[in-house]
């Protein structure tokens, strides 16, 4: 099940960001703070839900584990750069593991951040302004939950 802004919402008032992480604790945690700062956000929970809600929605950011089941974060990062449509698509990647960094070239996953968690959310909220307009200040965002397609 993954939450998605409401059809009436503008993502260019409100930029959607898709955070991905198998940790169901870790999903909800960003997507209030994140909807507390007036940003859309869907979730994942794996690699694959990744790339099914990429073919049906465009997000502003992304916001990706690295260890994940089925795909891993640095896989769909690989998937994602390889697809015109979505080479330019920011991504932050996370991890709980110290040790774990992406380890192909830089320039076959492009420009990214990585973060080790846990990490201070106001740093992440300053690596997203690198990337995405900060949002209109408004209440949160009314949220509806729809099924990814497999």
């Amino acid at each position: 099940m993954i939450d998605t802004p409401a059809p009436s919402d503008s993502p260019t008032r409100h930029p959607l960001i898709l955070v991905a992480d198998d940790d169901p604790r870790v999903r909800t945690l960003l997507r209030r703070r994140l909807q507390r700062a007036g940003f859309a956000v869907c979730e994942a929970n794996n690699g694959r839900e990744v790339l099914a809600i990429l073919a049906c929605i465009t997000v502003s950011l992304i916001l990706l584990d690295i260890l994940m089941p089925e795909l891993s974060g640095t896989e769909v990062v690989q998937q994602l750069r390889a697809d015109s449509r979505f080479a330019p698509t920011p991504i932050i990647l996370m991890t709980a593991s110290p040790i774990v960094r992406p380890q192909p070239r830089p320039h076959a996953l492009g420009d990214m951040l990585f973060f080790t968690k846990p990490f201070a959310f106001d740093q992440l909220l300053a690596a997203i302004g690198c990337f995405v307009p900060a949002p209109t200040t408004s209440p949160a965002l009314p949220a509806r939950s729809v099924r990814a397609l497999s």
